[in-house]
């Protein structure tokens, strides 16, 4: 099998996705939606590697080199607080795809491109994971392999096409809305992880996660503050 494109050779798409209910989560404008894929790494320790993917298509089909990966301190069970999250069940990957998330990352970003005909204009954002995750079942694994569990969680930014409209950085919030009104929230946190420890203390599951880019000497001023304040 030959090795996936490097980076600057694989094109990943956005999506407008947009909340088919904004007045349910209308909090600093962060009403667009966006699925992040899961993937769970099987290994023999008790802290398992997880990290969230994110590729989507134009209804135009014009790609994009953006990609985004967030490897992490992150649990199942934490993701779990997440509001729609969804377990997908497993997947097997060649065992030298499966070295660390990155390299999970790069091979299944190089299948998207296989999938460029099937996904594109047809499939919407809701089908874009079952999708794939459906291409890579179908396809058979002729080499040595192991086995990723995979989930999904959405979470809500305030651009439709572009998770880091404001800057490289990622930071993230913890909402718990209502039908009528917003019941609960959290501050911008440099870590997704740090995010949803605050929002189970604090509201327990069913959360919303909102997420925005920010320069990184934003980020850098958060991670300061939590050090300053101890939280």
């Amino acid at each position: 099998m030959e090795p996936p494109p490097s980076y600057s050779e694989s094109q990943v798409n956005y999506v407008t996705l947009t909340n088919t209910n904004p007045r349910e989560l209308d909090y600093e404008g962060c009403t667009h939606r966006h699925e992040l894929l899961i993937t769970i790494q099987d290994t023999p320790n008790q802290l398992r590697p997880v990290a969230l993917h994110y590729w989507n298509i134009t209804e135009t089909g014009v790609l994009s080199e953006q990609h985004l990966l967030v490897p992490g301190n992150l649990s199942l069970p934490s993701l779990q607080l997440v509001k729609d999250f969804q377990d997908l069940g497993t997947i097997s990957l060649p065992t030298d795809a499966v070295a660390h998330s990155t390299t999970i990352h790069h091979y299944i970003t190089s299948r998207i491109s296989e999938l460029k005909e099937q996904l594109i204009p047809s499939t919407s954002h809701q089908d874009l994971i079952p999708t794939l995750l459906a291409h890579l079942r179908q396809k058979p694994v002729s080499q040595p392999s192991d086995i990723v569990q995979v989930a999904s969680v959405p979470v809500y930014s305030n651009s439709p096409d572009n998770l880091l409209d404001g800057g490289p950085a990622i930071v993230w919030k913890w909402v718990k809305p209502s039908s009528a009104s917003l019941v609960g929230s959290g501050f911008w946190e440099p870590e997704l992880d740090q995010c949803l420890y605050a929002g189970e203390w604090s509201a327990g599951n069913k959360l919303s996660i909102l997420m925005k880019g920010v320069s990184d000497e934003r980020k850098d001023e958060l991670r300061r503050k939590r050090v300053l304040t101890g939280a």
